[in-house]
């Protein structure tokens, strides 16, 4: 009997920690039709659903660099921060006279001096991996999905 207990509390604390390993991060768009999970377990992952349905299920979200370095493998997150943005931006060369940028942003900064923003508006999602080096100056590696 005591060697089941023993059995059901290792296995009991074993869950707990894989559960606390797994972390999420969700970011509505300001309207909250588009919503972004990012998670960060041994990799992290990325999933949008727009309206409640899935667009995009949980997908890996990493970027190798030229020296073999991979960003999002083992992510390690140091910090977190949340934006909003609501603002008119003069357009000069449009045809209208001025465009609205409205959009949230959640940026997990990772150990390593690197981080991932994520954009969400009301046309779609950003998300980018941003990196700082003591040799080099900013670099930013941008895509979009």
């Amino acid at each position: 009997m005591m060697r089941k207990t023993l059995l059901l509390l290792a296995a009991t604390v074993a869950c707990a920690f894989s559960a606390q390993a797994r972390k999420t991060y969700t970011l509505s768009s300001p309207e909250g039709r588009l919503q972004t999970t990012v998670a960060a377990d041994d990799a992290l992952t990325y999933a949008v659903t727009f309206d409640g349905r899935p667009v995009l299920d949980a997908s890996p979200l990493s970027l190798t660099l030229d020296d073999g370095t991979t960003w999002g493998v083992d992510p390690r997150v140091a910090g977190v921060s949340r934006t909003s943005v609501d603002a008119v931006i003069p357009s000069p060369f449009y045809r209208a006279d001025s465009l609205r940028e409205r959009y949230n942003s959640l940026t997990l900064r990772m150990k390593g001096d690197w981080s991932v923003d994520d954009r969400l508006g009301e046309f779609g999602v950003i998300a980018r991996h941003v990196g700082v080096r003591v040799a080099e100056s900013l670099r930013q590696y941008d895509y979009t999905c």
